[in-house]
């Protein structure tokens, strides 16, 4: 008979739902919770679509530093493709 009793108790508190079953300190925590899950993804939505744009600007901007040094003569230009100087690779 307990365990009858016991499984009929058991059976009511599963047909209700979920938000009475929680204490209402746990339902104002899911709430405040949930904003800041929400905060934090679109943060991280914006950070993500912002990535390439600052990977672009600091890419610019280290170009336009390597451009300048070399136009007042403070970096000097590698020969490359130089005719003057003949590097020979194979060493023969």
């Amino acid at each position: 008979m307990k365990n009858a009793k016991k499984v009929s108790e058991e059976s009511q508190l599963s047909a209700q739902p979920a938000s009475e079953k929680l204490p209402e300190a746990k339902r104002d925590g899911l709430k405040k919770g949930w904003l800041k899950k929400l905060r934090g993804g679109l943060l991280l939505v914006i950070g993500y679509l912002l990535s390439p744009l600052s990977g672009l600007v600091s890419s610019t901007a280290f170009t336009l530093v390597i451009v300048a040094l070399i136009h007042f003569k403070i970096l000097d230009t590698p020969d490359l493709f130089s005719t003057q100087q003949s590097i020979d690779i194979l060493g023969s």
